[in-house]
């Protein structure tokens, strides 16, 4: 017989989306006193006012936010954001991967690829009209 009667494993243990968070915050090691920032992506906020003739269904109120079909939900862990700026590059390797051009803008540099030697060209031969005429001669006559 082929197939199984069994309940299949994946439909016993359905786990619930609490549970799903749950795991991912152990994964990535958040404890119980870190502070989460919780927040929602894919909606939109009306920022012009609307006459007041204008279709509701295709235009919101001024200041009114509409959530997408495909909303989500942003959850950071803010006590472990890294709060270090972006560092300047140093004069070394400013004058190491950039140039200054003829404006003085800066420009990145970089190296030139060696190109291969090209193959030789045999010259082509040069005939004289005369050559030319006798072979279309004999091309005509066979």
């Amino acid at each position: 017989m082929n197939g199984n009667l069994e309940p299949d494993e994946r439909v016993l243990n359905r786990t619930t989306w609490q549970e799903q968070i749950e795991q991912q915050l152990i994964n990535l090691g958040w404890e119980e006193g870190d502070e989460i920032l919780v927040e929602v992506g894919g909606s939109v906020v009306s920022g012009i006012h609307q006459p007041d003739n204008a279709n509701p269904r295709w235009t919101l109120p001024f200041g009114q936010r509409r959530y997408n079909k495909d909303a989500f939900i942003i959850i950071s862990n803010t006590s472990r954001r890294e709060e270090v700026r972006s560092q300047p590059l140093s004069e070394e390797q400013l004058s190491k991967g950039f140039h200054y051009g003829n404006d003085g803008q800066l420009y990145k540099t970089r190296q030139l690829e060696e190109l291969p030697e090209p193959p030789r060209v045999d010259p082509p031969r040069l005939n004289t009209w005369s050559q030319v005429t006798n072979w279309i001669r004999n091309s005509l006559s066979k």
